[in-house]
């Protein structure tokens, strides 16, 4: 079922110089391809054909297809669908809605229920991995753990066995669509989606081990807003004299960009102030574009920490991995200490544009920290392995990654100890937009 195939659809979405064609009149989105002048949907699909053979990454290794052909899919996205298939590597090109990108990337905004779900229990139940504050979930009292069984009266088997319902339920949504859920503890809750504000920060608190100060934070999307929010949190740590800093990104799927480089910067201070943040490189034809990008802001809240503690999942993606990676470069002279799982593998980034009522997310960038490293296409292992027990809030000191956090604090090195398996393996059920951001 096509919903289901595993592929990571999480960005890094970052801000490029537009392209111009020679008489500089018509403002192109990238490369020599520009959007087409009349919306139908078959100058959508030789659009996305086009710039998949322009400025892709892999443009030299994507499919050729007729006109025929490419008149046959059923949709821009349905085309799209089919050059990935093609090209093994890319797990992460999309195309979304214009207006979802704008709302959710500049002004942090989304519609839906505000809950992150994925399928445990063999695909037979969905848990509720965190809720964000405010919205429309948080209002009618759902909770990280709780595990959903039905959705008005449909079991998740059947939910899945139909792509009709699975759009419904899990495709995205639009205002005032009115659910019942049924939770394994038999409660029943009606909720309505709505637009609600998306809170970068889902928590943070600060913990005392003897001498140390240890600031903590679950930190869930690289979005524009997030900016205040991560300053706020990094004032409030320089102001309570944090010198331990413990940064969980467990579903952090990635996002802006400079918001990484605000935040490696927040960590590392003068330490990393005036160092490569990135190296970043196009395919063959758009090579003249490749840069450096250095780190030069500084801000007066930075830690200046020579260690930091990240807690990580196969959901950490993209600037996550990124901001790792960034921070790991020797002349920073910062040490990474990585706990949880290993990442989900996208050393790439997207420029990204908007055509008709849509907006396209094609890979073109491979990046690179100072060291010249980065191919971590299977994800960046941890140092300590821990498991994800979603049973736990955030916060909670039994938690196994905050846990592992806290006893390396304490001893210098990873817990030895048998951690308690939990029988809940996760399974994404989201495609897309909410595959991407952890946004439902």
């Amino acid at each position: 079922m096509k919903y289901f195939i595993v592929f990571l659809s999480i960005f890094l979405f970052v801000s490029c110089d537009s392209f111009k064609n020679k008489d500089e009149k018509v403002v192109k989105i990238f490369g020599e391809i520009q959007p087409p002048r009349v919306c139908s949907e078959d100058n959508k699909k030789f659009f996305v054909y086009n710039v998949m053979h322009d400025s892709y990454l892999w443009a030299s290794e994507t499919p050729s297809f007729t006109r025929e052909e490419i008149l046959n899919f059923k949709d821009d996205k349905d085309l799209l669908a089919a050059i990935k298939r093609e090209v093994p590597r890319d797990r992460f090109s999309y195309i979304m809605k214009k207006n979802d990108q704008n709302n959710y990337f500049q002004a942090g905004i989304n519609v839906g229920f505000g809950f992150y779900p994925s399928l445990i229990d063999n695909g037979t139940n969905v848990n509720i991995d965190f809720v964000y504050p405010n919205s429309p979930a948080d209002k009618v009292g759902l909770k990280r753990g709780d595990v959903i069984v039905a959705i008005d009266g449909y079991s998740i088997m059947q939910i899945r066995e139909s792509l009709v319902l699975l759009d419904k339920y899990f495709g995205t949504q639009e205002k005032n669509n009115r659910v019942l859920l049924k939770l394994q503890n038999s409660k029943e809750i009606y909720i309505t989606s709505a637009e609600f504000k998306i809170d970068t920060v889902l928590y943070s608190n600060i913990f005392e081990k003897d001498e140390k100060r240890v600031g903590y934070f679950v930190f869930q999307n690289f979005i524009g807003t997030a900016s205040d929010d991560i300053n706020r949190v990094f004032g409030d740590f320089k102001n309570n004299n944090v010198n331990e800093l413990i940064l969980d990104l467990r579903y952090n799927g990635g996002g802006a960009v400079f918001i990484a480089k605000e935040l490696v910067s927040l960590i590392g201070g003068d330490r990393v102030r005036g160092n490569i943040f990135n190296k970043v490189y196009f395919n063959q034809k758009y090579s003249n574009y490749n840069r450096i990008e250095y780190i030069d802001k500084s801000f007066s809240n930075s830690l200046n920490l020579s260690r930091v503690f990240i807690i990580t999942t196969s959901s950490s993606c993209s600037a996550s991995e990124l901001v790792i990676n960034t921070l790991k470069a020797s002349k920073n002279n910062i040490e990474v200490i990585q706990i949880g799982s290993s990442t989900c593998g996208k050393p790439y980034g997207m420029i990204g544009g908007a055509y008709c009522d849509s907006y396209i997310l094609p890979i073109q960038m491979e990046n690179v920290n100072g060291d010249g490293d980065g191919a971590y296409v299977d994800g960046i292992a941890p140092r300590c392995k821990s498991i994800d027990d979603v049973s736990l809030d955030f916060g909670n000191i039994d938690a196994p990654s905050l846990s592992a956090a806290l006893f390396y604090i304490d001893n210098g090195s990873c817990e030895m100890k048998n951690i308690r398996a939990v029988a809940k393996d996760r399974e994404e059920i989201l495609e897309g937009f909410g595959r991407m951001y952890g946004i439902f």
